[in-house]
């Protein structure tokens, strides 16, 4: 049975303070651990605003503020009264304060933390793999549902199958690809939401449809220029952020795509 872990430093909470006490600690040589039971890369009320004190001091820990709106001091407004103050600059604090947006901060100081050598431990993992248990087995009941009401609407409006399952079925069983990619841009991480919308298409059209099979044999007369369409339309996403960017007219083309994509198979089926 191995023994107790050593460690020199614990650190209880992984925010700011706690984070910036283990990267010192650890590029010291100290064998460090932070204790913090939220996710990375969290929000906080009033939080954003940094002062010279605190520009500095990021500074000393080697964080650059990429991106961060320069201030130079401090407006303070009661009803009809303004009064700016600009920052004193008085050595070593700079003349300047910054707004960074504090999500962007608390997860940099973690990285730079764990670059240092501070081992993390967090309850954020398990939490995290049981909402992805929890929503696999939402979303299995959900597809369970939908192809219900799909053949009800394939036995009402006379519609062939493959033109339900390419429109309606389609657009249900894709709908939390919405969440995810909303959710992604806003917690700041849009590379999650191509990445998963991406990851998604050629998982559904290789392993879906590949474990189908396996359990029986499939039908895909019908489908032909749909499945050339889906193998086409991705690439898109590539030629359009050619310069690492899905601007929006890229994205309207994007959905102006799929609107003729709609409009070929419910005309032609």
């Amino acid at each position: 049975m191995a023994g107790p872990e050593r460690r020199d430093v614990l650190v209880i909470g992984g925010g700011p303070a706690g984070a910036a006490v283990a990267i010192r600690a650890a590029r010291g040589g100290a064998r460090v651990t932070v204790f913090e039971k939220g996710e990375r890369g969290r929000d906080k009320v009033c939080g954003d605003g940094l002062t010279p004190r605190a520009v500095r001091a990021l500074a000393e820990l080697g964080v650059p503020l990429d991106g961060a709106h320069r201030i130079d001091g401090l407006r303070m407004v009661a009803n009809s009264t303004v009064r700016q103050l600009d920052w004193p600059g008085i050595p070593p604090f700079p003349a300047h304060g910054a707004v960074w947006p504090r999500r962007r901060l608390d997860a940099r100081l973690m990285e730079l933390a764990e670059e240092a050598g501070e081992d993390r431990r967090s309850r954020a993992p398990r939490r995290g793999i049981a909402l992805a248990v929890v929503g696999v087995v939402v979303m299995g009941l959900g597809g369970n549902l939908a192809i219900r009401g799909a053949s009800r609407v394939v036995d009402s409006l006379g519609v062939t199958d493959s033109a339900v399952g390419l429109t309606a079925l389609a657009l249900a069983t894709t709908a939390e690809l919405f969440a995810l990619a909303f959710a992604a841009v806003r917690r700041d991480v849009p590379e999650v939401a191509v990445a998963g919308v991406v990851g998604s298409a050629v998982y559904n059209a290789t392993v879906s449809l590949g474990v189908a099979a396996l359990v029986h044999p499939l039908r895909v007369g019908g489908v032909l220029g749909a499945a050339v369409a889906a193998a086409v339309l991705p690439l898109a996403v590539v030629v359009l952020s050619a310069r690492g960017r899905l601007t929006r007219p890229a994205g309207a083309v994007l959905v102006a795509g799929y609107a003729a994509f709609l409009l070929v198979v419910l005309v032609g089926t």
